[in-house]
């Protein structure tokens, strides 16, 4: 049941970032395409809007149910409660949440760059993509993951993935030491929450 709740809202949200993506492509490159000051001064929004939007209406993950309070959290730092993927660090880390000084990181397992440059190749050339397929793009590599900032250090290549990956490979190829082994302990806040939530409450 919880597998089934976790899937229904991701994929609402999915398609809510989705609608708003195509709107905010729609304004900087259809509405304003000939005002290419607005345009410049957009480029860390552009960057930035889809991980922005996600942490502002992703639910925060069901392994923090032990402290409902965290729910209701609105705070930029809210971002590392709302991941699909933690290493066994991070899970350490965040048991004094919201404490500072945690080093923790927000990683996109997929670069979001692979993504947002697609899309924004088409919407320069005029072109921009439909809703159901800017979700589609979503849902294959929208996949984050809170880490501590050593373990960010270790992930190579840090900005892309592999060469010779592709979309539909394994996601935690960038994760991976070899074919056997994770560079680190990570787990998946929704397959593996009951071990997510005993790492939170020792």
């Amino acid at each position: 049941m919880k597998a089934t709740q976790f899937s229904k809202t991701r994929i609402e949200l999915h398609l809510a970032m989705a609608r708003a993506y195509q709107k905010f492509l729609e304004f900087i490159y259809i509405q304003n395409k000939d005002e290419p000051e607005l345009q410049i001064s957009m480029n860390e929004a552009r960057i930035k809007f889809l991980s922005i939007y996600f942490a502002t209406h992703a639910p925060v993950s069901e392994i923090f149910n032990h402290r409902p309070k965290l729910a209701e959290r609105k705070s930029g730092s809210r971002r590392y409660l709302i991941a699909d993927y933690y290493s066994q660090g991070a899970l350490d880390a965040l048991r004094n949440f919201p404490e500072k000084g945690l080093d923790l990181a927000f990683e996109h397992i997929i670069p979001k760059d692979l993504m947002r440059k697609e899309c924004e190749k088409r919407a320069e050339a005029g072109e921009i993509p439909a809703i159901d397929e800017i979700k589609k793009m979503i849902d294959q590599s929208w996949h984050i993951a809170v880490i501590r900032k050593d373990e960010d250090r270790l992930l190579k290549p840090a900005k892309k993935m592999p060469d010779s990956w592709k979309v539909g490979d394994d996601v935690l190829a960038r994760y991976r030491q070899d074919e056997m082994r994770m560079r680190f302990p990570l787990f998946r806040a929704n397959e593996d929450a009951d071990a997510c939530r005993t790492i939170l409450k020792s």
